[in-house]
């Protein structure tokens, strides 16, 4: 029997729960696809090294991954009960009165049919309004920041986005019953991280209808128009007018500006946080209607409305599409410092927190996400290979051991004290060290190559 309760977050813990609803047996399968996309990541890698096309790049993939754990513990945590129980309630209290069927219809194609369409619609207009205000922009344009363009840069997700998107698809609730709208939603995304390879060409007749990784290399390519934002289907960027097909002679340059490290830093939080600081200072010197629900534009903000990303604005040609981003160095010892500490020790501890977050207090929770965010966010400024970046990594090595004497037995304490230590030196060798490349690099790529050559 159905309780009003059922359709309210009632605690903390329920909430953090909240993006799959483990009591309501919503279907969610997002987090048990996640090994299946580091699966094809691999061989999407092992197939272009085959092919000689160079498809990932070692610090924009890093970047990519640092920009996703972000996302996975702060969006993933805390705003995840935004995704079901706005859903939840106007469904228990009109969607249930006003739609012809019942929750036992999960098995009625119709209905699924329904579903399908439906989120689909709904994703393509807040993927496009996304595109067309700050508001939305602010929260989605993270994703589009990369200069490269494979299955891994998909994880790259906003923070913010979350806050936007589930308003769009509240209207379902009033057609559809959750266990209907939440299969659909999911199906939705993993067929969306797919799409995201530079090695798959055109699908023949399938392209007339479906969204394509040719389709959705366009939607994120500089010198293209904006355009295909549906999620499975192209149709409806077909219907209204939004639809572009990819061309054979002008190959697709990525990212949002003419740099090649985008925004000229490898800090996550900058990344997610800069449109939104520029929104809200062009609030200040425009209607703050316009500002939020236009792309009105400042001179710091970055869009990738250039349709003519190849060239500056004397004409003249600057970037090639198959020159990739600047950092194509060998492999240094900052690389070898930052997979450790954020991605080996720090990704981890990310999906240890999100798997035992609802049975954490409140500020234990919140003091173990910003630890993980703030690896996350210092491993990127290591990366740029400035004193700041060290210097914000020695404070957060500094500060690690304060909360593992509160929060832990005083022996692992005191290991946690030894290990950032160790790591301070380690960051300061990296840092004084990052010129010399690692001949490592060449072995390895060397040795890839061969097995490659020998599994062929």
């Amino acid at each position: 029997m159905e309780r009003e309760a059922d359709y309210m977050p009632g605690s903390w813990a329920r909430w953090i729960q909240g993006g799959s609803a483990p009591d309501l047996k919503l279907p969610d399968f997002t987090r048990s696809a996640l090994p299946w996309y580091f699966v094809m990541a691999t061989l999407e890698y092992v197939v272009s090294e085959f092919q000689r096309k160079k498809v990932y790049y070692r610090r924009q993939t890093m970047s990519n991954l640092l920009s996703g754990l972000i996302g996975f513990v702060l969006t993933g945590i805390f705003v995840r009960g935004l995704n079901v129980f706005p859903f939840l309630v106007l469904y228990h209290f009109v969607g249930r009165k006003v739609a012809p069927w019942t929750a036992e219809s999960y098995t009625d194609p119709w209905v699924n049919l329904m579903g399908f369409l439906g989120f689909d619609l709904a994703f393509y207009w807040y993927h496009r309004i996304s595109h067309m205000t700050n508001l939305g922009w602010a929260g989605h344009y993270v994703h589009h920041q990369s200069r490269d363009f494979n299955i891994i840069t998909a994880m790259r997700q906003g923070i913010t986005e979350p806050l936007i998107t589930c308003w769009f698809y509240m209207p379902l609730g009033l057609v559809v019953s959750p266990d209907v709208y939440f299969w659909h939603r999911t199906v939705n995304l993993v067929y969306q991280f797919f799409l995201h390879t530079r090695l798959i060409g055109k699908l023949g007749p399938l392209e007339w209808f479906l969204n394509t990784p040719s389709h959705h290399r366009v939607h994120h390519a500089r010198n293209y128009g904006r355009a295909n934002y549906g999620g499975i289907l192209i149709i409806w960027d077909r219907i209204f007018g939004s639809f572009e097909a990819e061309r054979d002679d002008l190959e697709c340059v990525y990212g949002l500006d003419a740099l090649r490290i985008s925004m000229d830093t490898y800090n996550p939080m900058w990344h997610q946080g800069q449109h939104w600081i520029e929104t809200v200072k062009l609030m200040f010197t425009i209607n703050p209607i316009k500002a939020l629900f236009t792309r009105a534009f400042s001179k710091d903000m970055v869009s990738p409305l250039v349709t003519d990303a190849m060239k500056d604005e004397k004409g003249k040609i600057t970037i090639k599409p198959s020159e990739g981003p600047i950092d194509q160095r060998p492999l240094c010892w900052i690389d070898i410092y930052v997979a450790i500490q954020a991605l080996a020790i720090g990704g981890p501890c990310a999906l240890a927190v999100a798997a035992y977050a609802h049975t954490m207090e409140p500020l234990t929770l919140i003091l173990a996400v910003l630890n993980c965010g703030a690896a996350f966010t210092t491993g990127g400024m290591m990366m740029d290979e400035t004193l700041r970046g060290l210097h914000a990594e020695w404070i957060r090595l500094a500060v690690l051991p304060l909360f593992a004497f509160v929060y832990l037995p005083l022996a692992w304490a005191l290991q946690t004290v030894g290990y950032c230590l160790v790591s301070i030196a380690a960051a300061y060798l990296a840092h004084h060290n990052n010129h010399r490349s690692l001949p490592l690099s060449h072995i390895l790529q060397k040795s890839a190559m061969k097995m490659v050559k020998k599994a062929a």
